[in-house]
């Protein structure tokens, strides 16, 4: 059976997981956001009548958006849970491999979820709204001439150590690649997330600007930020740079604070 919640203690997280927030916990010596992601559950004839649950989550590292992917899983039945045990398995920076697993008691607490039926709904809308996801081979089955112009992603032939993700997306299908792991494909593949540094900025800002785009015309990247944001400068070097500048990371201004940090820039 699968009970209305389990309360992961260790993760301080109440009916909210269910929305897949940014969860601020201590990691790896520093502070990490952990986003939770949908998972199964299923029973086992040796479990003795307990369930098994797994789901996906990623630390999200800061300031440089550094994501690390794991897996987490556990056994329950309607009165209580095992301890869960986790491992992180994928990072978008092989300079700082964190290859954990570990082992973490927890309590179950059942209670109502507010809202259920309507979590429930809008889950079932997201779902319905994911792009369908087919195997790198069924590329050739369904587009043979297409395939045949598209060079193999070379980490398939034995170089998987600096990619984890690849894929095509045509005609709204998306042909992808297993989600590679240390130990083996990911079982959650469209649940990782991904990120590191400016790359996950560039991203992030250069697809809000595609949609203003899209909504309001390509002026939009002529725009000045001045005009919208309340710039406090003590300098008017802000005045003439533009979305677009600012998505190039050019703006042309800025120093480094005295400290020295990344971050202390005006």
């Amino acid at each position: 059976p699968w009970p209305d919640t389990a309360n992961i203690d260790t993760l301080n997280m109440s009916e909210a997981e269910l929305e897949r927030y940014l969860y601020t916990q201590s990691v790896h010596g520093g502070r990490s956001g952990v986003i939770i992601g949908p998972g199964k559950a299923w029973s086992e004839q040796t479990d003795e009548g307990y369930s098994r649950a797994s789901f996906p989550f990623t630390l999200v590292a800061w300031p440089n958006s550094n994501s690390r992917n794991g897996i987490a899983t556990f056994l329950y039945d309607n009165n209580s849970v095992s301890s869960l045990r986790m491992q992180i398995v994928q990072e978008a920076t092989p300079w700082s491999m964190l290859d954990m697993w570990g082992q973490s008691p927890m309590t179950y607490r059942p209670h109502n979820i507010k809202d259920r039926a309507i979590l429930g709904a809008r889950f079932a809308i997201e779902l319905a709204r994911e792009l369908p996801m087919k195997t790198w081979a069924e590329l050739n089955e369904s587009r043979p001439v297409l395939a045949s112009q598209v060079t193999n992603i070379q980490h398939q032939q034995g170089h998987n150590e600096g990619i984890s993700v690849a894929g095509l997306v045509v005609d709204d299908v998306i042909y992808a690649h297993p989600c590679r792991a240390r130990y083996g494909d990911f079982p959650y593949c469209r649940q990782m997330r991904h990120g590191v540094y400016s790359i996950t900025k560039t991203m992030g800002a250069g697809l809000a600007m595609l949609r203003l785009a899209h909504k309001y015309g390509p002026d939009v990247f002529d725009l000045h930020i001045s005009d919208y944001l309340d710039i406090q400068a003590d300098h008017d070097g802000w005045e003439s740079v533009t979305f677009g500048h600012a998505l190039s990371m050019a703006t042309g201004v800025g120093y480094r604070a005295r400290s020295g940090s990344d971050e202390g820039f005006n």
